[in-house]
């Protein structure tokens, strides 16, 4: 349940009409409100203006709208150069409105048309802002490419190892950091950036096209590896930042006679 008492039904995806899911924009399970996307239709035969639902045809991404029938028929009939093309009610347009962040979602039909769709999990949210900037790039581009929103999380792990690490120099390939910080993490995580160290970069450039890892990233019913560079990314974030973070505001809470000794006992297992 949420924080306006909204409870998460079994699958909480977006979906058309639906009161309350989890907001595209915002990511948090929340009510929403919806609303047909209109446009104002100009009259100029009766100097009229009405507002009037999106339609679009089903052959052109053109958005027509339809007239009223009985404006339509007490109107004085307008040259054919200046009539509405026929509808076809191949798409409506609708826009839902999260409860929580009050940002909209625009969708035609049952399909999300904005945000760009993505299965990528949200950044988190201790993570650098330089690092996250991308990621939220990487984010939006993967539902439409899944190469170029690899290659950009891809980047985003190199910019994150930067921040992380500074033993490899400032123009050390992405091998040579996950290399570096491997054994700076646990073995969990290790494993991961194992995978995006070894299969990643083939997959990426194309080489060698019988790879089972080049159908694993291309394969629109595969995303293992597309996600788990995202999820190593967040992983890394949550166990280098957040973690130590937390521990030293617990730290902070015993006496500081207590930290220094428990500071040189660390130095002596150093």
């Amino acid at each position: 349940m949420n924080k306006r008492g909204i409870k998460a039904p079994s699958d909480p995806s977006p979906a058309l009409n639906s009161n309350a899911f989890n907001c595209p924009r915002c990511g948090a399970f929340s009510s929403q409100e919806w609303f047909p996307l209109q446009r104002i239709i100009h009259d100029p035969y009766q100097g009229q203006e009405w507002p009037e639902e999106f339609l679009d045809t089903p052959s052109e991404n053109v958005v027509y709208a339809t007239v009223p029938s009985t404006l339509r028929d007490s109107a004085p009939k307008a040259p054919a150069s200046t009539e509405l093309p026929a509808v076809h009610d191949a798409g409506r347009w609708y826009a839902a409105l999260c409860g929580r962040c009050e940002d909209f979602s625009v969708w035609r039909n049952n399909r999300i048309m904005y945000p760009a769709s993505s299965t990528a999990p949200f950044p988190h949210e201790d993570m650098p802002a330089d690092a996250m900037e991308l990621y939220e790039e990487a984010r939006d581009v993967v539902g439409i490419s899944r190469r170029a929103g690899a290659a950009l999380a891809r980047a985003t792990l190199e910019r994150l190892l930067k921040h992380l690490d500074s033993t490899p120099s400032a123009n050390a390939a992405l091998a040579v950091r996950i290399d570096s910080i491997v054994p700076k993490v646990s073995s969990s995580v290790a494993s991961m950036l194992t995978v995006i160290r070894h299969v990643g970069n083939k997959s990426l450039h194309g080489a060698d096209q019988g790879d089972q890892s080049v159908i694993l990233i291309l394969d629109e019913s595969q995303t293992e590896l597309v996600d788990l560079i995202f999820s190593t990314i967040n992983a890394l974030v949550d166990e280098l930042i957040t973690k130590p973070k937390a521990a030293a505001g617990y730290l902070s809470l015993i006496p500081e006679k207590y930290r220094t000794k428990i500071n040189h006992q660390r130095k002596g297992e150093d």
